[in-house]
């Protein structure tokens, strides 16, 4: 896909290329290509974590969760990259300095999503809790999400900076997709870089009676 040609010429700083090294390198390649195409800057505010910053997150409430994606764990299919995190924590930044609005998060989102399907790697994002790829944008997966919430009588989080990545890059991936339409279920199943442009074009076209989508990756035979 081309350049966003009304995106101005952003780059990471260098803290944040610092702290993107730190990154499992499918994620890491997500952020850099977002850099590119977004429509509001964005600095990489934290990737790995240590354990003793997660413990004292959980006891503020500020985490729910003692396995987070941000704390050094060693890649099953890359070993060699060490411990590494999982997931990164981006913050908007605008005239200078970090801005919270949530105008921007939905921009730097659908800048990661678009950056994720191109490269076939499944993110996460914090504005949904779901695979952005299953949706046509951050605005309707964050609407999902809410409506969702609130059907089971929980309240939402209030979080855009969160992106996480734990499937593999899709190349050489075989794709099982599922999907409800109406009582009816289907699965379809494939290989290769073309499927995420695919979920994401059914995501924004859902079909009529279209309820559900899932998709699941596993690698392939060896040839």
């Amino acid at each position: 896909m081309s350049e966003n040609p009304t995106a101005p010429a952003f780059v990471l700083g260098r803290r944040s290329k610092q702290r993107l090294a730190d990154c499992h390198r499918d994620m890491s390649a997500v952020v850099e290509r977002a850099i590119r195409i977004t429509c509001v800057d964005f600095a990489v505010l934290e990737t790995l974590r240590t354990e003793k910053k997660q413990r004292r997150m959980l006891r503020e409430g500020k985490s729910k969760t003692q396995n987070s994606r941000h704390l050094g764990k060693v890649p099953k299919n890359t070993p060699e990259l060490g411990e590494i995190a999982h997931a990164v924590d981006l913050v908007a930044w605008v005239d200078g300095k970090p801005n919270w609005e949530w105008e921007h998060y939905f921009i730097i989102a659908n800048a990661m999503k678009q950056a994720a399907e191109e490269l076939g790697i499944g993110i996460k994002w914090s504005g949904c809790w779901d695979y952005l790829i299953v949706y046509g944008s951050a605005e309707q997966a964050n609407d999902a999400y809410i409506s969702r919430e609130k059907a089971e009588g929980e309240k939402p989080k209030d979080n855009g900076l969160h992106f996480r990545t734990k499937e593999p890059n899709l190349t050489g991936w075989a794709i099982t997709i599922k999907l409800k339409i109406d009582t009816q279920n289907f699965t379809l199943r494939g290989r290769g870089r073309k499927l995420p442009r695919c979920l994401a074009t059914l995501g924004s076209n859902p079909l009529p009676g279209f309820s559900s989508l899932l998709y699941r990756a596993q690698k392939s035979p060896a040839a």
